[in-house]
């Protein structure tokens, strides 16, 4: 059933709005007015003193959720009945729960008596006050809280974290593992269109959800229930980690917490396991000793390029303050850490969510107690107001539980395996809560889940597209680079070497070049040229048949090659400015595409910045065009064609103050195509990517996360 969003008005206010968005990263390749009430668009300034008439924008809201107005497209598959799918966190097998109780049954039988009295104290507290975990004779009982603990407060721990954290943002530069992850949505349709031979978009189809995409590797994912949403009900980053450590008889619970969070970031970031040297850290970091210490020094002494952390094999753990004797140089370093929030002691649930998301397993403080100490299974909610004496890791969370998933230093024969379920804020969980992410390494730099890498080119694709209401065969000749030197293909212009291509009526095609992969013509310059090749009209599109068309005036900086489309018009016109009236000049080219979209009249305004983007494909306003087209696209309800410019601004341009608002309107596209899971990472990405996205733009990204989690197969027609 359609559901209506918004009016043409809001939507104008909402795009005109766009253009005075607060910048939340890079600065804009076009300087926008500081002032709304500036009468010149966010474009860049003429180098011509001719006064050009502006369209004045005021700024707007993203629409109301719930009034959306979706033109639904057809889907082959299946309707589902289920709303989002909920996550399933790895269950303990019923044969490990048995060991573990006989563990607990066996050391139970010879407990001394001290340790009998006090279990019989804690339990009779527990049923008194109903609470929900059990606790049992654990090795931990046998220690002292010295040797347990071990965590030393600095006078002022967050003296610095609000610089540490802006610090920390510049560094990473938008690629946290959100934003990483969600690239793989944003990138999906562009890499179905470059490895197709078929039209577009009609040949493609509907983009496909993340469970059929690539591997996923790094630990990302590759399902949406099982990646890291911080709108989820649970997740766990349990099987990044390897096995549970034992800190013994000294207070190094520090370094523990600290290079789990380190081996989490390296398996999510790098894909692999690494058991790394914890004697290391304590020896060597400068963070403390056996008496106590501070975690975030480790993540500061294996930052700025420095060696990096040892091995386990290369430096075993002795629980002792031994010398610092380490060196060489590994590639377990740091890129950069912060706070989870750099001003509270103790941060919101939903921010260390998020954080966990974005950065993945989180150090934290906790109040450990006798009966943290004594706990054996269950979710551990004393709820102690005691003072922070200890160093673990968060690395997940069940709603269901109301509980965070916590990983501890002393063995397995303690809690569940190692591990504790313990109730949200419950004995201070989550204090100083700070993460880490390791640097990436070579293969990780390759791999597209970690995010984009940026290239230079100095060559484009070339799609055709048919909006000349006829049926057409096209004929190209290319110059591209070949063994380092500049050729025509498949012959010179002139020749009779020429390849030749039939597009339908209304159809869009990726052209092939058989001595290339993926199969999509890429050149700096080409000759093309057409005519109909049905009824009685004899149009032809001759204007680029004795004359190049320029694709690429200068190299550009991309993660992937951009894609210069060329639509035929009627009457032997064409997107280039070839066949028709005399082209525009920029300015009025630009301006009057600003305006058709002002006015709501999206299919003009869409032609006219194919016009602006096809006549001037390196101007700095390009990345707005790319915007506004994919914005008329989707009013248009022309939701895949949406998806392509989306797609190609978030590939170009992902450092662009306006790369949140790709994100929303690209999420919005996926849920009129039905697929939520794709739709729900995008406005995750904007709500918590840290991309500077206003507040009511976050705003509107939670509601429609909220609503499309109520959906029950009216809009979503995947989870996947």
């Amino acid at each position: 059933m359609p559901m209506s969003w918004t009016s043409p008005a809001a939507l104008t206010a909402l795009c005109m709005g766009l253009m005075f968005a607060p910048p939340g990263r890079a600065p804009a390749r076009a300087t926008p007015p500081k002032d709304a009430s500036s009468s010149a668009p966010a474009r860049a300034v003429p180098s011509t003193n001719k006064k050009i008439k502006r369209v004045t924008p005021s700024v707007g809201t993203p629409p109301p959720v719930t009034k959306t107005k979706y033109r639904r497209v057809a889907t082959s598959k299946a309707p589902t009945t289920r709303a989002r799918p909920k996550p399933q966190l790895a269950r303990v097998s019923s044969k490990q729960t048995k060991a573990r109780a006989a563990r607990y049954s066996a050391r139970g039988a010879k407990a001394p008596r001290k340790v009998n009295k006090q279990l019989k104290s804690l339990r009779k507290d527990i049923s008194k006050r109903k609470l929900s975990f059990e606790v049992a004779y654990t090795e931990a009982m046998d220690k002292p809280l010295s040797e347990l603990t071990g965590l030393s407060l600095p006078s002022k721990p967050l003296a610095r974290a609000v610089k540490q954290n802006a610090d920390a943002r510049a560094r990473l530069d938008g690629r946290n593992l959100m934003v990483r992850s969600v690239a793989r949505a944003a990138a999906k349709p562009r890499a179905i269109a470059r490895a197709s031979k078929s039209d577009l978009p009609g040949g493609l189809g509907a983009p496909v959800g993340s469970s059929s995409g690539s591997s996923g590797g790094a630990g990302l994912g590759t399902d949406f229930a099982d990646m890291c949403s911080p709108s989820a009900s649970a997740f766990s980053w349990g099987d990044s980690l390897g096995p549970i450590r034992n800190q013994g008889a000294c207070g190094s619970c520090w370094a523990f917490a600290a290079v789990s969070t380190l081996e989490a970031s390296n398996a999510i970031i790098n894909g692999a396991k690494p058991d790394l040297a914890e004697q290391h850290a304590l020896s060597c970091s400068g963070g403390g000793s056996c008496y106590g210490g501070w975690y975030t020094p480790i993540y500061e002494w294996l930052g700025g390029g420095k060696d990096g952390l040892q091995t386990e094999q290369s430096v075993p753990y002795q629980a002792s303050d031994n010398k610092c004797s380490a060196n060489g140089k590994t590639a377990y370093e740091v890129e950069t850490w912060g706070w989870v929030d750099p001003v509270a002691t103790m941060p919101k649930v939903a921010d260390i969510k998020s954080a966990m998301c974005k950065y993945g397993a989180i150090t934290a403080a906790v109040a450990a107690t006798p009966a943290f100490i004594a706990y054996s299974g269950g979710t551990f909610d004393e709820k102690s107001n005691a003072n922070v004496n200890h160093a673990v890791v968060l690395v997940g969370w069940d709603d269901d539980r109301g509980a965070w998933l916590m990983r501890n230093s002393w063995g397995t024969n303690w809690g569940e395996d190692g591990y504790m379920w313990i109730a949200y804020g419950s004995n201070r969980i989550g204090e100083y809560a700070a993460w880490a992410m390791v640097e990436e390494d070579a293969n990780a730099k390759n791999n597209s889940n970690n995010g984009p890498v940026v290239q230079n080119f100095s060559e484009r694709n070339f799609r055709v597209t048919n909006d000349s209401g006829q049926d057409v065969e096209v004929y190209v000749q290319w110059n591209t680079k070949r063994n380092g030197a500049d050729t025509w293909l498949p012959g010179a212009p002139g020749s009779n070497k020429i390849s030749t291509y039939t597009i339908a009526a209304g159809k869009s095609l990726n052209l092939d070049d058989p001595t290339h992969k993926p199969f999509m013509l890429q050149a700096k310059k080409l000759r093309v040229w057409a005519k109909s090749t049905k009824g009685k009209s004899t149009t032809s599109w001759d204007a680029w048949k004795t004359q190049d068309l320029e694709l690429v005036g200068k190299a550009y900086e991309a993660t992937e090659m951009d894609v210069f489309e060329l639509h035929l018009l009627p009457n032997g016109a064409d997107s280039a400015g070839g066949g028709g009236p005399a082209p525009k000049d920029k300015d009025d080219l630009w301006d009057a595409a600003y305006d058709l979209f002002a006015g709501g009249d999206y299919a003009a305004a869409k032609a006219q910045f194919i016009a602006f983007k096809a006549q001037y494909p390196d101007d700095q306003n390009i990345p707005y065009a790319l915007y506004f087209m994919g914005v008329a696209e989707h009013e248009l309800g022309n939701y895949w064609d949406a998806l392509l410019y989306f797609a190609e601004f978030a590939d170009a341009h992902y450092k662009h103050d306006w790369i949140p608002y790709v994100y929303y309107w690209a999420g919005s596209a996926y849920v009129g195509l039905g697929e939520c899971g794709y739709a729900t990472q995008l406005f995750e990405v904007v709500i918590y990517g840290d991309l500077g996205a206003p507040k009511s733009w976050i705003t509107s990204a939670k509601d429609t996360i909220a609503w499309l989690a109520k959906d029950k197969g009216k809009v979503c027609s995947s989870w996947d």
